[in-house]
Order: C-alpha cells, then structure tokens, then sequence
C-alpha cells in the first residue's frame, strides 16, 4: 500500500461505523473517545481498521479503531502526506501503543492527567469581568502563544466566537489591559476548566471565580487537565483540594 485515500463523513455516520465495527470483532487499538458537533471528519476503512481524521490548524487529529495489528502498523506507516497527531487516552499502561507508533515514525510528545474536585470550596471573589467580543484577538493571542496547538485541543477563532457569547471567558485585567485568561464549561453537572493562564499579579483570581460561577450553577464536580510535568500549577490544585482521577492523556507526532 502507497497510499491512503480518505472520504468525507457525516457524523452521525461516524458514530453507526464505529459502532458496528467494534461488534466485528476483538478491539486490538482504540483511541475513538467521541467526537464534536462541527464535522468535518474523513474516514478511511480496511477489514480490520477504521481510520478518521479531523483537520486543525495545520495538522489532522487522528482516531483509529483496529483488530488487526499487522494493518494497523501498515497503513498508519504510510501515512506520510500531512502531519498527525494521535491521543491515547488510558488509565492503564500503553506499552502496546508506544511500541506500534514509535515503530511507525511517531514520536512520543506529551503526557497529561485529569484532575478533579469535588469539594469545591467558596471564595470572596466577584464575577464580573466576562470578555467581549472586542477582546477576541488578545483572548486568541493568549491561547496561541501559550498552549501547544498538538496537545491542548485549542479552540479556533469561531469556536472562541462562540465562548465569548456564552460568557464562558473570564478575563483578569491590569492597568485596563487583558493579562489573563479563563475558559470554563458546563456539561451536565460537571465543571471544566478548559484553559487557565495568567501572566499578572493576582493569577489565582480567575481561578476563584470560576469556581464560584460552577458553585451558583449547582455545580459539585470540576475537572481539569494538567500537563505532567507543570509542578507548579499541580501544587496549586492539590492546596485547592484537586485530584487526580488516574486518567492521562499520551500525544504523539508524526511528521510528513
């Protein structure tokens, strides 16, 4: 096999595909952990591998689904036209993983974990300074230079669009100007902190009152990822009562 040809798909498509193939057979590899709303996915299929790919930025975000090893290996081999990124999430090891993508020219980037707490305590803080849309460039700067486009599932500028609309952005200012930044959501009733940075003087703030917006909700759990081997940030949830759930979550690369 040379090549790899991949055809646009609906999502609700994607998720019958998926379905029925893992009642095919013994699941071998499997990173499939659900997918947005927006589309634009493209899948590719053999007899024993379902691949699917996502564009962002400028790299594909790849999902697989495979019984059969040996495929498995050869197509994710020749898979050279663009760049790939593959997350492995697991609460167990991933030796397996590692073995089969280091030896199809992936290279191991990041590790992360998610932490959670649940007894979200309440802080004297108000929650008063949402970002508007007149601010979507800083917010996007922020993000951009800061967190990794591989690793951190950023959000395009529609979709941050849409964050500052729903009043998901909290914003730290000094002297008048955006220096921090804290995107939450609301799934069920579960919290997330998204993405948290802050490069003024009183950073824990958006910390506080992202809190206290999950605590008006009714909100008795919130989750978080930390990357590994961010020390700091770690001690900073572990004072605030955070935890860790034993879920992490392995990037790796591929290069075209």
């Amino acid at each position: 096999m040379d090549s790899i040809s991949f055809q646009q798909i609906e999502t609700k498509e994607i998720l019958q595909c998926v379905s029925d193939f893992i009642r095919t057979g013994r699941v071998l590899f499997n990173n499939f952990f659900g997918i947005g709303e927006c589309g634009g996915y493209e899948c590719h299929r053999e007899a024993g591998t379902i691949l699917i790919r996502k564009k962002e930025f400028y790299f594909y975000r790849l999902f697989l689904i495979s019984l059969d090893e040996g495929e498995l290996t050869n197509l994710l081999s020749v898979l050279n036209d663009e760049e790939y990124v593959i997350n492995i999430p697991s609460k167990s090891s991933i030796e397996n993983w590692d073995k089969l993508l280091r030896k199809c020219g992936y290279i191991f980037v990041d590790v992360y974990s998610r932490y959670y707490n649940n007894n979200i305590p309440c802080y004297p803080s108000s929650i008063d300074t949402f970002a508007s849309l007149d601010d979507l460039e800083v917010v996007q700067d922020l993000l951009y230079n800061n967190f990794s486009f591989y690793t951190d599932h950023l959000p395009t500028k529609d979709e941050l669009k849409k964050m500052i609309e729903n009043r998901q952005i909290i914003t730290d200012l000094q002297d008048g100007q955006i220096c921090g930044v804290m995107i939450y959501s609301i799934v069920g009733n579960k919290g997330y902190q998204n993405f948290w940075i802050d490069k003024g003087e009183n950073a824990l703030a958006l910390l506080f009152k992202a809190k206290n917006i999950f605590l008006e909700k009714g909100i008795k759990y919130c989750y978080y990822w930390v990357r590994d081997s961010n020390t700091p940030v770690i001690k900073i949830h572990k004072l605030l009562g955070g935890k860790p759930d034993g879920l992490k979550d392995y990037t790796y690369l591929k290069k075209k």
